[in-house]
This record gives structure tokens, C-alpha cells and sequence, in this order.
């Protein structure tokens, strides 16, 4: 399956959202420690 085919684009937009987000929460709390 080609990376062009809709659902496995969608599930790789899930993916990138999902390790984004994480990333978010990673430095608010390396920010709070910090602050701390």
C-alpha cells in the first residue's frame, strides 16, 4: 500500500498528532520542573 492511500495517510496523521502532543506535554513538564 502506497502512503498516498487515504487511510493509511490518516493513520499516520493520527500518529504525528499523537507524538506531537506528547512532545507538548513533554517540555510542560520538563517546564514545570524546572520552574519548581
Amino acid at each position: 500500500m502506497k502512503p498516498s492511500h487515504p487511510i493509511m495517510k490518516n493513520r499516520l496523521n493520527k500518529l504525528n498528532a499523537y507524538l506531537r502532543l506528547n512532545k507538548n506535554m513533554g517540555f510542560l513538564q520538563s517546564d514545570n520542573a524546572i520552574k519548581n
